[in-house]
């Protein structure tokens, strides 16, 4: 057996040969309408453009990492290429899906998605992963609302070792229209965007020291004309320094910037910039912590109808898990965010959301979770004026109820209900949807 050098001793983010990494649950999340209500309640707006782009491919990453080592018998594979294959399909039933005040819409959509994964490694010092979740929603009364949904997370990338480093390439997309999961949007059944990143990362980590280095281009584009004022290009630049002290656990120091551009100039040009500590704390065996915030700036260009502008703020994050006993584990997260707006003319977004959801394995073959959120914003009520501002509180709660028919087969169903107030009338309303999937992994 080849000898492992030192280096494989560090958990890169690029599992070698003896190692495959991903490959994605039996029991994945259906995509669709309830896959997208479910991950509302433990999903936080996008933050600090350029660092939250980090670290949403930091988590796709740690997924990564943490695949099995051995793949499960019988997995499906083209000779060296691991493949990852399911099938869903599913109904909701929406009682407001226009999220409305005075004129909600009532709906029921059909659903249905697969997901596709492959995991090639190349060489001893690379591997290739591509993992996406594709569905397509039909409503019954409202069929100019159907889409095709390529889910957040859809990823392309390489990692591979290069002497000390870790260099990885990576191309992230995405293409829907739900807004359940955006609390500063109201009025509107859904606003269609195919977002994509494409970048490179760089991670050293020499003795008890990790530095990670990264550069990435993103595109906004929206395929509806009411909403082609979000069409944009954005360059992330990301920095992020720290001292190990055990394998889980590190304290350090994290920089941003970002520079979008609009192609048309109701949306103000902006530049960002972040930079604060963070901490990742490896409690105990059964508690981790996450902990990081400082300072954010944004420099807005003038618009045809507002002036320049500037915005000095702050951000924070908190994520804790907790696996209390083998079969009930339960999450806190607490994120307080400054982002570009999403309504016309709204140049940004300050927002506060808080998580907490519980899990519990009542039986092998039986699962139970419920998730509870809690959202406060504020943003430019329209385009004329930064300080005239809509206020915004919205809380929602899921139950859910998941069951193992067969090994491959499972259903699960889930309830969704959402309550928001804001001081600008008509943005306020209530919505309630029942989800139910069934989901079959090959």
């Amino acid at each position: 057996m080849q000898k492992k050098s030192s280096r494989a001793r560090r958990s890169p983010p690029c599992r070698r040969n003896d190692a495959p990494a991903l490959r994605l649950p039996r029991n994945w999340v259906p995509i669709g309408f309830g896959c997208l209500f479910a991950g509302a309640l433990g999903t936080p707006a996008d933050a600090q453009d350029a660092l939250q782009s980090a670290l949403s491919f930091d988590s796709i990453l740690q997924t990564q990492a943490n695949a099995p080592a051995e793949s499960p018998p019988g997995q499906p594979h083209l000779g060296p290429v691991l493949l990852t294959l399911g099938a869903s399909s599913g109904v909701s039933f929406n009682n407001n899906i226009n999220l409305s005040q005075n004129n909600t819409q009532s709906d029921v959509i059909l659903n249905a998605g697969l997901n596709l994964g492959a995991v090639w490694p190349a060489t001893l010092q690379s591997q290739l992963n591509f993992s996406t979740l594709l569905g397509y929603d039909y409503y019954l009364y409202h069929p100019v609302n159907n889409y095709v949904n390529v889910a957040p997370g859809s990823v392309l990338n390489w990692n591979f070792l290069l002497d000390e480093w870790t260099l990885t390439l990576y191309d992230q997309f995405s293409y829907t229209r739900n807004v359940s999961t955006v609390a500063s949007v109201s009025n509107t059944t859904g606003i269609p965007l195919f977002d994509n990143t494409i970048g490179l990362r760089a991670q050293w980590q020499p003795e008890h020291w990790q530095v990670q280095l990264g550069y990435s281009y993103n595109n906004n584009i929206s395929d509806a004309a009411a909403y082609d004022y979000l069409n944009s290009t954005s360059d992330y630049l990301f920095a992020q320094g720290a001292w190990r002290f055990a394998n889980a656990t590190q304290l350090g120091l994290e920089a941003s910037t970002s520079i979008t551009q609009y192609t048309q100039k109701i949306q103000p040009d902006n530049t960002s910039y972040s930079l604060g500590p963070y901490l990742q704390w490896q409690v105990t065996k059964a508690i981790s912590n996450s902990l990081r915030g400082g300072w954010t700036y944004y420099s807005f260009d003038a618009t045809p109808v507002q002036r320049a502008s500037t915005l000095s703020s702050y951000y924070f994050g908190l994520d804790l898990t907790h696996q209390l006993t083998q079969f009930v584990s339960q999450t806190l997260s607490a994120q307080r965010s400054v982002s570009a707006g999403i309504n016309s003319g709204s140049a940004y977004n300050e927002q506060l959301t808080v998580n907490y959801g519980v899990n519990w394995s009542a039986a092998p073959w039986l699962h139970l979770g419920l998730n509870l959120s809690y959202e406060k914003g504020q943003q430019p009520a329209n385009q004329f004026s930064f300080n005239n501002l809509e206020h915004y509180d919205r809380y929602g709660i899921s139950p859910s109820i998941s069951y193992q028919i067969t090994k491959q087969l499972s259903a699960s169903l889930i309830y969704s209900f959402w309550d928001k107030n804001s001081n600008i009338s008509g943005n306020s309303y209530k919505q309630d949807a029942l989800n139910l999937q069934l989901q079959y992994a090959f």
